[in-house]
Formats: C-alpha cells, structure tokens, sequence
C-alpha cells in the first residue's frame, strides 16, 4: 500500500466514524418527534420550539450522513481500483 492510500484508508475509517455519530443523532432526534407522527393538521398548528429543533436536527444529520456517505463512495472506489 502506498503512502497515498494509507492516507485515503485513513480518511475512510475517520469518516464511517463520523457516519455512526451522525447516525446516532439522526436516531435520537427522530425518538424525540415520534409523537408528531402520523401529522395531522392540528399536531402541525401547535409544533413547539423544542420539536422544530428536532426536526432541524435530524434535516441537519441526514445531510451530513450523505456527505459523508458520498465522500466514502468516492474513498472506497480509490482504494478498491488501486489496490
């Protein structure tokens, strides 16, 4: 293995690490606005402060857990074609 692809591997493992928290927050956020569901008009009128930050939260994880899953696409493609 080169140096340059130690690098990437390396850049790889960080990134599933990210994935796994991104993931786990993603969970959490989704537990705390499991009661929203299914929505309906009134749940919709009377959404708290705390749930619209839940829902952020979980818009927030899952654009970075793409990110991240994207960059692993591209990371793991390298290695598996210069191996």
């Amino acid at each position: 293995m080169t140096a340059y692809q130690q690098i990437i591997q390396d850049r790889l493992l960080t990134s599933i690490e990210k994935c796994k928290i991104h993931a786990k927050r993603l969970q959490y956020a989704a537990s705390q606005i499991k009661e929203l569901f299914p929505l309906t008009v009134d749940k919709f009128n009377t959404i708290s402060e705390a749930t619209i930050g839940n829902i952020d939260q979980m818009v927030f994880r899952f654009t970075k857990l793409q990110d991240e899953t994207n960059m692993n696409f591209h990371h793991f493609n390298y290695i598996s074609k210069n191996d």
